[in-house]
């Protein structure tokens, strides 16, 4: 997705069920939590090997419920066959672990990334990737949302202390901050997003978060 600001369009891998709380005035959370939130599509990390989302371009978040992309059955069976005989099949786990996410069944997805970084814990997008699911866990759920949050940016700096310099790691970690109402430590990530690539797709949303913040004030 392209747009910072207003609805996002269409349906598809993402979606939000929760709303930071207003503040009075010129309070720039509730704007500024949607733009973070629309923004999220860049979160999403390919990973290494051929992983292929269910859609042609790249996945959206949206307001309310999303219909959850199309996934073949048969593929996720032979998926979980082939983890059940072999768990410690790397790339079964994570393709499995993929599919699950793609089609927003998180919990199940984060169970098999913990699996898969349990035999690769340096697998940086993966574990990028387990912290979105976590993230997307927590804006279900809003009794367990700050655990979830919390648990989401623990995984994801360990991302990016293991591979320093990974903008998809700083720039969710800055998305989850933003969450939870965080905004100087949001800001500092949005920073280092940029200063990482501000030309690249997330240095540029970085920038526009970081200018909306000024603005706003």
């Amino acid at each position: 997705m392209k747009r910072e600001g207003g609805p996002p369009r269409g349906a598809a891998r993402r979606s939000q069920a929760s709303q930071v709380r207003d503040v009075p005035r010129k309070d720039p959370w509730p704007y500024v939590a949607l733009v973070a939130i629309v923004t999220l599509v860049a979160v999403v990390v390919y990973t290494q090997w051929d992983r292929t989302p269910a859609s042609s371009g790249p996945p959206q978040v949206t307001q309310g419920t999303a219909t959850p992309e199309t996934v073949d059955p048969a593929a996720l069976l032979r998926l979980e066959q082939a983890v059940e005989s072999d768990p410690n099949d790397e790339q079964s786990l994570l393709h499995l672990a993929n599919l699950l996410q793609d089609n927003r069944q998180f919990a199940r997805a984060v169970d098999h990334y913990t699996r898969y970084l349990a035999l690769r814990p340096k697998d940086a997008d993966a574990r990028v990737d387990m912290g979105i699911c976590l993230y997307q866990m927590g804006l279900a759920d809003s009794a367990r949302a700050v655990s979830l949050f919390t648990t989401a940016i623990r995984e994801m700096r360990t991302a990016y202390a293991e591979t320093p310099g990974h903008q998809p790691a700083a720039f969710n970690i800055g998305i989850v901050y933003l969450q939870l109402g965080n905004l100087d430590s949001s800001n500092a990530w949005f920073k280092r997003t940029a200063a990482i690539n501000k030309s690249s797709d997330l240095g540029t949303r970085a920038q526009r978060i970081l200018e909306q913040h000024l603005n706003a004030k």
